[in-house]
């Protein structure tokens, strides 16, 4: 039987899965789906950091994570965290449906704390009182950090364009991407 859908090139099936995430986070977001958005952010993010891994390295880690929030989300983006810490919420998010995390237990990462700050002067307000207060806590602005993931994988995405050998690992893990290929009817139909 024939296929009635032509593959994508493989570099256009993983531009078009990472703007389909970044379609799904803003949506979750705007829908005020805070859990939602929270899982698929953090979820997507680790999948897509984990393109950049070597070609020889099947599993993801979360060096490549803390990597990935590095060199493409935090730059400019005026958040107060650190990669670790954003580990850290990933890892509280994905495993508990929490703030808490190992590492904010053993005190090696702050908890992550979210908040809509609409003036530029709470969320620096915010922080000295819980600093003051000793408190290992961080805010950050929950739309601040919507913008930079979706910058981040703009600057992702485009780095895939422009650098030759993220573009290799990138391409390399990502013809494994669910639903990157078409299917053909007779795949699904027994012989």
């Amino acid at each position: 039987m024939q296929s009635f859908c032509k593959p994508l090139p493989a570099e256009q099936v993983l531009v078009k899965s990472l703007s389909e995430l970044v379609v799904a986070v803003n949506d979750a977001y705007g829908r005020q789906s805070k859990l939602a958005f929270f899982i698929l952010l953090f979820a997507s993010i680790d999948a897509v950091a984990s393109l950049q891994r070597p070609k020889n390295q099947p599993d993801t880690s979360g060096d490549l994570f803390k990597k990935w929030i590095d060199s493409y989300l935090l730059p400019d983006s005026g958040l107060a965290c650190t990669s670790e810490e954003l580990w850290g919420a990933r890892c509280g998010i994905l495993h508990t449906l929490t703030a808490g995390s190992r590492l904010s237990r053993h005190g090696k990462a702050r908890q992550i704390h979210y908040v809509s700050a609409d003036d530029p002067c709470l969320l620096p307000f915010l922080q000295a009182e819980l600093d003051k207060a000793g408190s290992p806590v961080v805010v950050v602005d929950h739309h601040a950090l919507l913008l930079a993931y979706i910058k981040a994988v703009g600057r992702f995405t485009n780095a895939i364009q422009t650098e030759s050998d993220l573009k290799e690992r990138a391409l390399f893990h990502g013809k494994s991407l669910l639903f990157s290929e078409s299917i053909k009817v007779s795949d699904l139909t027994p012989s």
